[in-house]
């Protein structure tokens, strides 16, 4: 469950872990368009190449706060620092 700027929540059966977000400043954020597919996209390949459920949740988080700075993928793929 993504919460905006709040946290990242994983519910499992009885087992609950709520993941930060880092916080970003209204003002650095140019579009929200992508971020939920970003998260999502960070946590899935991450997951699936063997990385834990907490390492792939952050690279998520991580890919998501990022793309918050830029308008529009290919300007948030060129100038990402993820290499």
């Amino acid at each position: 469950i993504t919460d905006s700027e709040k946290n990242v929540t994983h519910i499992y059966g009885q087992t609950k872990k709520v993941f930060s977000v880092p916080y970003l400043s209204k003002d650095k954020i140019v579009s929200t368009t992508g971020a939920g597919d970003c998260l999502i996209g960070g946590f899935l390949g991450s997951y699936i190449n063997g990385k834990t459920f907490e390492n792939s949740i952050s690279l998520g988080v991580k890919l998501a706060s990022d793309s918050l700075k830029y308008c529009g993928m290919e300007e948030f793929i060129n100038k990402s620092t993820l290499n």
